[in-house]
């Protein structure tokens, strides 16, 4: 955490002073938010609704309140949809560890049947971590289509709705286990001869006698541990296996110096849904 501390506040300093040399050499020094110019899809949504920009004195085209509330709204709508989506897969997750605790503390591997309530913790964390992944991967596409559905006015109004939307998802997606686990695991058991139980079936679950710190520590530590390679290998690892099997592919083939560029081009890695 110190070090994360550290590390960020040097790079946001370094790079406010490269984009200070950016700005003065590009000469954008007087630059204002106002002069953006307009997203080619807000222009041919709305172009025959126009009116006058107070700033600039010319026309220009312009979405209806209405219509913006509505967009909205429905972006709204699908942002609550995959929230409750990631709240509703922490609770499958609950039911499986119930289920499984069940099935261990009655294993008949020894090793099992003596640490089982390690391995329920394990095997759970590694579920979880395939669904915050899966639905970090879905969400991304569908925060790209609502963004679009919105029809930004300028290119950083898409990029901060954009950001918000995923600012919200991953916090819940990756926090709401960690929650979980925090705030909830242990705390309504209920007491011996009285326990609760889900659906009258399966005991809630308990914390180690020591505490639940190690449940805790064992679903931050695999989560971002796993996260951190599995982001580094698709930033670092793909695109070099995606390279090479296109040279691969290129040497393989016939060495023609009339191949037109944009077949050339095909074999170039594609650029993301960012730009």
């Amino acid at each position: 955490a110190i070090f994360m501390a550290i590390w960020a506040t040097v790079f946001l300093e370094f790079w406010k002073r490269r984009r200070s040399t950016l700005t003065y050499t590009w000469d954008l020094i007087e630059w204002e938010e106002e002069e953006e110019t307009l997203r080619p899809q807000f222009e041919a949504k709305y172009y025959k609704m126009e009116r006058v920009n107070p700033i600039s004195g010319k026309p220009e085209p312009h979405q209806p309140s209405s219509d913006k509330i509505t967009r909205l709204l429905v972006s709204i709508s699908g942002i609550f949809f995959m929230i409750s989506l990631v709240i509703t897969a922490v609770f499958a997750v609950v039911v499986y560890r119930l289920v499984v605790m069940e099935q261990f503390a009655s294993f008949k591997w020894n090793f099992i049947k003596q640490h089982w309530q390690f391995a329920t913790s394990a095997a759970a964390v590694c579920i979880n971590f395939v669904i915050i992944m899966a639905l970090n991967l879905a969400y991304e596409k569908i925060a790209y289509l609502l963004t679009n559905l919105e029809y930004p006015r300028t290119e950083s109004e898409w990029e901060n709705s954009f950001a918000l939307k995923m600012f919200l998802f991953q916090f819940v997606n990756l926090n709401s286990s960690i929650f979980y686990i925090a705030f909830f695991l242990g705390r309504f058991v209920g007491h011996p001869g009285n326990y609760n139980k889900l659906f009258n079936r399966w005991r809630l679950e308990e914390c180690h006698p020591s505490g639940c710190l190690i449940d805790l520590c064992l679903q931050m530590g695999v989560i971002m541990f796993l996260k951190q390679i599995w982001n580094n290998f698709m930033e670092l690892g793909y695109p070099l296996i995606q390279n090479w099997w296109s040279r691969h592919k290129i040497k393989r083939g016939i060495q023609d110096a009339s191949i037109p560029q944009w077949e050339n081009d095909w074999n170039l890695q594609p650029m993301n849904i960012h730009g």
